[in-house]
């Protein structure tokens, strides 16, 4: 009897100490998929790629501009809006960039567009600006498109006090990005860039 008790620790002990390993496996694994680098806005598409984006993304910069200060200046010209470009992914066939532009009324944030360029088509594909102040990228899950997250800060909506950080994930579904709950497992990494 003594066997079978002394039998049915170890088993347990063995079962204990798999599961503690396991667990263990499984967080590192959840770690390395959440590497989020941020997008460095310094690429320069050539000069034709630049048209190709601004005619691509016009009709979203046009709503934006009514919504700023900038239709209210008479000597405001669209055409010399600054904008700075980080590139997200090129696989050789396409390029998809990150597009900033800081409207004057902006204060911390700034619109950020995700352009693909392909040789054939230019298309906005989230279909509209995010607001945020930088854009990270999570490369370590494959496929084509990463996922990425929009930095913005802001003011909380109830109760004052002074201004923070937020998330917005966006994953690639059914040809654009759309919005989708930040990985618990990947706030620190977030958090951390």
């Amino acid at each position: 009897m003594k066997r079978i008790g002394w039998i049915i620790n170890v088993v347990f002990l063995c079962i204990l100490l798999y599961g503690h390993a396991l667990s263990a496996q499984l967080q590192m694994g959840n770690q390395a998929t959440c590497a989020y680098p941020a997008v460095k806005f310094t690429a320069h598409p050539s000069a034709s790629t630049e048209r190709r984006i601004r005619r691509g993304m016009d009709a979203s910069l046009t709503v934006l501009i009514k919504e700023t200060s900038a239709n209210d200046d008479p000597d405001f010209d669209p055409k010399n809006i600054v904008l700075e470009f980080g590139e997200i992914k090129n696989d050789g066939q396409s390029q998809t960039y990150a597009v900033r532009w800081w409207p004057d009324r902006a204060y911390h944030n700034a619109a950020i567009w995700v352009i693909e360029v392909t040789p054939h088509n230019v298309r906005d594909l989230i279909g509209a600006s995010q607001p945020a102040y930088a854009i990270e990228t999570n490369q370590v899950v494959p496929g084509k498109y990463p996922e990425i997250v929009f930095l913005s800060s802001g003011f909380p909506e109830q109760g004052g006090g002074g201004r923070v950080g937020f998330h917005n994930c966006f994953q690639y579904r059914d040809g654009l990005y759309r919005s989708a709950a930040c990985r618990p497992e990947c706030e620190k990494a977030m958090d951390a860039n």
